[in-house]
């Protein structure tokens, strides 16, 4: 089973330590042999009949099915959800869904997650879970804090994120627990059927906090935080962000995480820090925060079960002052080793990403039309 799951900091938005961990430093030597590449394909536009399929490219509302038959996209307007069928590139059908009521999703709906046969988890923006079948009714909806769950407790100013993802499996909810978005402390894991928490801290996790730029103007605070990508992939949960050139990899089965830090010969390895974490007016948060994002960029891992192999595609600059960006697709292998690094031509690289048929499949919008562009993995 593999699970596409991923969530990050939006812009303006406001809102006992484990032992069984190592880390691990991989950098890949001066003549490693192995180099990829993507090339264009082919673009394919989903063909949706007389129906419309409303676009925007947020990738929490979206979700692919584990054999990537399908791909699951949620209309906002109308509180509905497209399944498109990837096979044969047409518009499946639409289940739609009631607003208010005991089967309402609400109409803040802020992600979606498929799992099992047919169900869907639908949160909002608040604190809770809601789980419904393939027909719209509504399985479960509980909150996610002490009130409403037993075991590990939540400290003051502790939250679970709603952007997470559930293990069909073991029927388990798996997401970030932390303050607020910019500072996770590490995994929370929900049993569903008990409503029991149980809180997995990950040492380091935290470190992304220094790239949090806060504002406070006239009572009212937002905040920017690093991008968090949040994949679960067959029995392991992968954990990266786009400031730091790293990944956290949690076994489910073991109990374990391995901290991985990469080394880049390309780019930097990580974003320069702001120089103020807490600001006052809205010129100098946008200046401060476009000191960071201006010379590096780290997407998320893309997992390639047919090869046993993960890449991932970052962006960066020498300088804040260089105009152009250099993009390079990074290699690894089952155990993320770095086998290989190289500059890829210049192209639109969504996040909203996966594998079928050894090609990298990457949704767009297209002029308002839901498409794919398809990229061959080559070695050269």
């Amino acid at each position: 089973m593999m699970k596409k799951l991923l969530f990050a900091a939006l812009p303006f938005l406001i809102f006992s330590c484990s032992e069984k961990s190592s880390k691990v430093t991989s950098s890949l030597s001066e003549n490693a042999e192995k180099k990829f590449t993507l090339e264009v394909l082919d673009t394919l536009f989903i063909d949706s009949g007389e129906n419309i399929i409303l676009i925007e490219n947020q990738v929490p509302r979206t979700d692919f099915s584990d054999d990537l038959n399908y791909y699951f996209n949620y209309n906002r307007k109308q509180n509905l959800i497209d399944v498109i069928n990837l096979n044969t590139l047409k518009l499946d059908k639409q289940i739609p869904f009631d607003t208010e009521g005991p089967n309402g999703t609400t109409s803040n709906v802020s992600s979606i997650d498929h799992f099992g046969h047919g169900n869907f988890m639908i949160n909002n923006f608040g604190d809770g879970i809601q789980i419904f079948d393939r027909n719209g009714q509504k399985l479960e909806n509980f909150k996610l804090n002490n009130d409403d769950l037993k075991g590990d407790r939540l400290s003051i100013n502790e939250r679970i994120n709603t952007f997470g993802t559930i293990d069909p499996i073991t029927y388990k909810y798996y997401s970030i627990y932390g303050h607020g978005y910019g500072e996770p402390h590490g995994i929370a894991v929900i049993n569903i059927e008990s409503k029991s928490l149980t809180k997995k801290p990950i040492k380091g996790l935290d470190a992304i906090k220094a790239y949090k730029v806060e504002l406070l103007s006239d009572g009212g605070r937002m905040s920017r935080n690093s991008s968090i990508y949040f994949q679960m992939v067959n029995d392991k949960i992968l954990i990266s962000n786009g400031s730091v050139n790293e990944l956290f990899v949690y076994d489910m089965k073991n109990d374990t995480t391995i901290h991985h830090s990469f080394e880049s010969k390309l780019t930097a390895n990580r974003q320069p820090k702001p120089s103020k974490n807490l600001v006052h007016s809205k010129e100098e948060f946008n200046k401060t925060y476009l000191e960071t994002e201006n010379v590096v960029s780290f997407k998320n891992f893309i997992a390639d079960p047919g090869h046993e192999r993960y890449y991932r595609i970052s962006i960066g600059k020498g300088s804040l002052n260089m105009q152009e960006w250099t993009y390079v697709l990074t290699a690894f292998d089952k155990n993320f080793n770095q086998i290989s690094e190289n500059e890829i031509p210049n192209e639109h690289y969504s996040t909203n990403n996966f594998i079928k048929d050894n090609k990298i499949f990457f949704q767009h919008n297209i002029e308002d039309e839901l498409a794919f562009v398809v990229m061959a993995i080559k070695e050269i």
